[in-house]
């Protein structure tokens, strides 16, 4: 089993500027890693080092290694890389048996730092404005109540949101597990009957650019997108229980509902066919438009699980 997390083969270096104050001026290329060190450095927002004196240093899921019954007694790693030989796989390989609904789950949940979209903490705070709106209290939109009412909901999810990403990170470069493009073309010196040197993923789009879809420059374990929508998602549940003494329970299924399109999928965000200009708004510029697929989810735990499932759905 390897775990040790390297380049992307598909895009192992990016071009940028050498000077950063002249774009359009000669470039370099740079091998790409993000934020290795950010989870151990970072401040914590709002979660504590120790709770009833033990430590927290250590309070995300273990890594997949070893057997378990959900893993039919397979080795945990080879049966998750399994999982995403099959599911994960570019659309064109005789391998994939993803569904076009779990394209759509592993694009709409995907704003991997997309170009006019940004990172799914942009995502996230859309589905919450919809969701705080829809839920708040009475009275006029500018009335002290409802404003502190947001205020509130917003800091909360957000201070959430924060520390999950520094405890993801601090996993990440702690265990440094490889992505699946590596692990399996890399496994195949090992035997592994799913390994394949000349597999390729779906990849997390590349979107509004002319660019390839990419692997995150960043170990796989945690899943950043698992953790953070774990944390936002369960903060505003736990939010909502408590203001309107909802009966939910803390760890199962609730109702609070939410109708959103997702700017990877809205009729307008698309694959250029030819570098992105940044004179001309993104509608004036040539490519395959990405069809608007508006989706309902009937509560935040529902949206919890798939926003993480639909990682595997792009590799």
């Amino acid at each position: 089993m390897w775990i040790s997390f390297d380049d992307d083969p598909i895009n192992p270096i990016r071009e940028v500027p050498v000077d950063i104050n002249n774009p359009a001026g000669p470039e370099k290329a740079i091998r790409v890693y993000t934020a290795p060190f950010y989870g151990q450095t970072a401040k914590r927002l709002a979660s504590q080092y120790s709770i009833n004196g033990a430590p927290t240093e250590h309070i995300l899921g273990d890594p997949p290694v070893g057997f378990s019954v959900q893993s039919g007694g397979v080795d945990q790693y080879n049966f998750a890389l399994q999982e995403v030989y099959r599911q994960g796989g570019a659309q064109a390989l005789d391998t994939t048996i993803r569904t076009p609904a779990q394209t759509v789950q592993g694009f709409y949940w995907a704003y991997d730092g997309a170009n006019l979209l940004g990172t799914p903490v942009r995502n996230y705070n859309l589905i919450l404005r919809n969701i705080a709106w829809a839920r708040k209290p009475a009275g006029t939109s500018t009335s002290d109540t409802v404003n502190a009412d947001f205020v509130r909901l917003f800091a909360l999810a957000n201070a959430a949101l924060a520390d999950a990403g520094i405890f993801a990170w601090k996993e990440k470069y702690t265990f440094q597990f490889i992505r699946p493009l590596q692990g399996i073309r890399e496994d195949f010196a090992f035997g592994n009957p799913f390994a394949d040197p000349f597999w390729v993923s779906l990849g997390a789009p590349d979107t509004n650019t002319f660019g390839f879809p990419f692997k995150p420059p960043f170990p796989s374990y945690p899943s950043g997108h698992a953790t953070f929508g774990g944390a936002f998602f369960q903060m505003i549940r736990l939010y909502y229980r408590a203001r309107d003494n909802l009966t939910f329970p803390v760890d199962g299924p609730d109702d609070i509902g939410f109708t959103h399109v997702s700017e990877e999928l809205n009729g307008i965000s698309r694959d250029l066919r030819q570098p992105y200009n940044p004179n001309r708004p993104i509608t004036d510029q040539q490519g395959v438009v990405r069809t608007k697929v508006p989706r309902t989810f009937t509560s935040l735990w529902e949206a919890i699980f798939e926003n993480a499932l639909s990682r595997v759905f792009l590799g």
